[in-house]
């Protein structure tokens, strides 16, 4: 019994270092630093598209895949319905990257995550597309930790104005 409560102790205090702001900063930067290095303007942060962002990370990581569409929440069902729902139609043309990968005592550093979940995208054609697409000038993160906070999901949000 005594193995269980160090066992618990020790995956508690894990999961209170994975620090989210500072992922988010840091992710945030090295996208930016992407598209500056693609002769694309840096993105804005925009607090709607944070918000649609962070309901799709904590919908996949409830359900543990990843998915674009949110079948039995009709208000924020696809992308465009959730950044309508928060940001009430400021954009004219969105898009979404989403990925997940696990964490652990050796990734839980922000920097390493950040860096980690940045390779991740680039190294996907379809999400690096939309990194370096040049119409998008704003974009919001959201991120969620699965039940077993064993797998953070990420979503990035990018919305032309």
């Amino acid at each position: 019994m005594k193995s269980f409560w160090v066992l618990l102790l020790f995956v508690w205090s894990f999961q209170q270092n994975v620090e989210l702001e500072k992922i988010d900063s840091k992710l945030f930067d090295k996208i930016n630093s992407i598209r500056v290095e693609n002769k694309c303007s840096k993105l804005k942060v925009d607090v709607n598209l944070n918000q649609a962002a962070s309901n799709q990370a904590e919908y996949i990581a409830s359900k543990e895949v990843l998915d674009h569409v949110q079948n039995e929440n009709p208000k924020t069902k696809k992308l465009i319905d959730r950044v309508n729902f928060f940001c009430k139609s400021e954009y004219s043309k969105v898009a979404e990257n989403l990925l997940f990968t696990t964490i652990s005592m050796q990734t839980i550093d922000s920097d390493l995550l950040a860096e980690k979940m940045k390779l991740l995208w680039v190294k996907s054609s379809n999400h690096f597309k939309n990194i370096k697409n040049t119409e998008y000038n704003y974009t919001g993160f959201g991120f969620a930790l699965n039940k077993s906070k064993t797998k953070i999901y990420v979503v990035q949000v990018f919305g032309k104005k």
